[in-house]
């Protein structure tokens, strides 16, 4: 009879000892081709997203002040590449750490000496200024100031280092939008439009070259974002984005009455909106009926408000006579068209000393409202310029 032979102690012992010698030799290289196999997916991961970025600057390279000088960095974040259709959602695994990139992660892009591009994956942890900071910037010369004083925020001064306030920033945002804190043309109206024919991009225009008049001595790369708040700009400040009504309202009882504020007279310099209407109400030349006391002395324009020699072609000529008409705030960027029969009238939007919204028919005779520019800056610039 046959017996099976088995495997002696020693001869167990033998094979445990090869097979161990065989995965200490073995395991160290299979981690390394591990290794390499990850390197090589991380690699094409990250190559992806900076050919991504690569075609979203060169698409957006005009709008990039940021990226027109030598040492300048510009921040791509992922949001902008999915928004774009410049990659996919499962281009943000990361083959490293075997997760999502977070919602920060950005592809850094700076301009070398050879004004090439270099990108760099990393994450951005910017502040995200409040409504109503201030920032003293100079739009001559492009830069952040210290040299300010009481006498720059009077109406019509549009040189020098002035006082602006920063509205609606995001983590997300390369630059930041300033608003400037006094009307740069005091009382402005549109004229000579067809009124036979809704106007409202005849209307548009006017405002805006009349704006950029304003800023006619300004650096270009400034002159170039001038533009006026929007009523959009207004709703995002008050915390309603998502409003799809448009009307008038107060800022501080938005919108649940038109009526009446919650910020009332005698307290509006500390209202949580006030820096928006801040110097919207002045004394003309011939008129001393507005005291500050009644809306806010933080919200009164400083000494006499007259027109512009530039501009009071464009002003109603009767505006010396008219008691107790004096600045009344500045326009904003929406028009509407209302007909009656043949004729068209444009209305605008404007922000009232009193800290509201509503419409007036630009042509309507002695009208009060100013024009106030809107600029943007680099947030990058403004934040490392800051003392640490």
């Amino acid at each position: 009879m046959n017996k099976n032979k088995g495997f002696t102690l020693v001869e167990l012992i033998g094979i445990v000892i090869v097979l161990g010698v065989l995965v200490i030799i073995g395991i160290p290289s299979l981690i390394k081709t591990m290794k390499v196999n990850q390197n090589r997916e991380y690699e094409v991961f990250e190559k992806n997203l900076f050919l991504a970025a690569e075609t979203y600057v060169s698409d957006h390279i005009e709008e990039i002040d940021e990226l027109k000088v030598v040492g300048g960095t510009y921040y791509v974040f992922t949001s902008y590449l999915l928004e774009e259709k410049l990659i996919k959602q499962k281009n943000l695994y990361n083959p490293k750490t075997k997760r999502n990139l977070t919602d920060n992660a950005a592809i850094k892009v700076t301009v070398s000496e050879d004004s090439s591009y270099e990108y760099e994956l990393t994450k951005y942890d910017p502040p995200v200024y409040a409504n109503g900071t201030i920032v003293y910037f100079n739009p001559v010369t492009n830069s952040i100031c210290t040299n300010y004083s009481n006498a720059n925020s009077n109406d019509e001064v549009k040189t020098g280092c002035l006082r602006w306030y920063i509205f609606n920033d995001t983590k997300t945002a390369n630059t930041l939008n300033l608003l400037l804190d006094h009307n740069t043309t005091s009382y402005y109206r549109p004229i000579d439009y067809i009124s036979t024919a809704c106007a409202k991009e005849t209307v548009a225009n006017k405002f805006k070259a009349a704006l950029l008049r304003d800023a006619e001595s300004w650096n270009e790369d400034v002159k170039s974002t001038v533009r006026m708040l929007t009523y959009n700009d207004v709703l995002i400040i008050v915390g309603h984005p998502e409003y799809n009504s448009v009307r008038s309202y107060y800022f501080d009882n938005f919108p649940y009455n038109s009526s009446a504020s919650n910020c009332t007279k005698n307290s509006t310099s500390g209202c949580k909106y006030g820096w928006l209407y801040d110097r919207t109400s002045g004394k003309h030349a011939t008129v001393s009926t507005i005291d500050c006391t009644d809306y806010g002395c933080n919200n009164m324009a400083e000494g006499i408000v007259n027109p512009s020699e530039k501009s009071i072609h464009e002003v109603d000529i009767k505006i010396n006579s008219i008691t107790g008409q004096e600045l009344n705030g500045y326009w904003i960027d929406y028009y509407y068209c209302h007909q009656n029969n043949t004729t068209y009238t444009v209305y605008a939007y404007i922000v009232h000393y009193t800290g509201s919204i509503s419409a007036w028919a630009v042509d309507t005779s002695y009208l009060r409202y100013g024009l106030r520019p809107v600029i943007s800056i680099s947030k990058t610039d403004y934040t490392n310029s800051l003392p640490s």
